[in-house]
C-alpha cells in the first residue's frame, strides 16, 4: 500500500514550491525536481514509501501499461 497525501501548491517561493495540506502543514519542495509546468492552486499527491516498494510499483505500472498497449481483442 502506498501512503499518499493530497496537497495544494499554494505559492512559489524562490527555488521552492510551498505545498499546503488540509491540516495546515506546509512542505517546501524544490522546483528543479518537478518536470511539468507548475501552477499555483494545483493539487498534487505526495507519496513516501521504501525504495524497494517504489521499484516494484514502477515495475507493475510498466507491465500494466505494456499489456494495455499490446492488448488485442480476439473475440
Amino acid at each position: 500500500m502506498i501512503n499518499q497525501e493530497k496537497g495544494v501548491i499554494s505559492e512559489q517561493a524562490g527555488d521552492f514550491l510551498v505545498i499546503k495540506f488540509e491540516d495546515g502543514r506546509e512542505l517546501l519542495w524544490p522546483k528543479k525536481e518537478i518536470n511539468w509546468i507548475i501552477k499555483d492552486g494545483e493539487t498534487v499527491k505526495i507519496s513516501i514509501l521504501p525504495e524497494q516498494i517504489d521499484d516494484k510499483y514502477q515495475e507493475d505500472q510498466t507491465k500494466n501499461l505494456l499489456k494495455k498497449i499490446f492488448q488485442t481483442d480476439n473475440a
